[in-house]
């Protein structure tokens, strides 16, 4: 597994950095690809992360911490999540015991991201789609990601 450098950051027309994953070509056109919710308190890799999803397509939703997270949920459901395990205010166990109690089980894949070493067995025990250690390697998480939300599904507003 190699680090988070698997991208390539270079400027774009409206002086914003984007990432070229490598072999994959820069693509800036409306986003209509599948949604993912990026939880994690860590601006670097939020950024990098919405970066690298959006230039493959994706709509991209954001939250630093899990409360944020869920009230995003209250008005767009993701087609997969990628979530943080330690985050202030409420971390990544609480969020998915929350998002489950509002939203079902099997609303959408949710993987686990964190740095440590447990990670997979936090994974395990908590029923999620999977877990993807901190540093990790960016082309095998687009492709985990795209395989998880598949090219049916679709961006959609929760009914209220």
């Amino acid at each position: 597994m190699g680090g988070v450098g698997k991208g390539i950051m270079r400027p774009h027309k409206n002086g914003h950095q984007i990432v070229q994953t490598v072999g994959r070509p820069s693509w800036t056109g409306t986003r209509t690809g599948p949604t993912v919710l990026i939880v994690d308190d860590e601006d670097g890799i939020r950024d990098f992360l919405r970066s690298a999803f959006e230039a493959e397509g994706y709509t991209v939703l954001a939250a630093a911490d899990g409360e944020a997270a869920l009230t995003l949920c209250e008005h767009y459901q993701p087609d997969a999540i990628l979530l943080d395990l330690m985050m202030p205010r409420l971390d990544g166990l609480g969020f998915l015991h929350e998002f489950r109690r509002r939203h079902g089980v099997d609303a959408c894949p949710i993987y686990i991201m964190s740095a440590v070493s447990t990670a997979v067995e936090h994974a395990r025990a908590a029923g999620v789609a999977g877990a993807i250690v901190k540093p990790f390697d960016l082309e095998e998480m687009l492709q985990l990601i795209a395989g998880a939300a598949g090219p049916g599904r679709v961006d959609r507003r929760l009914q209220a």
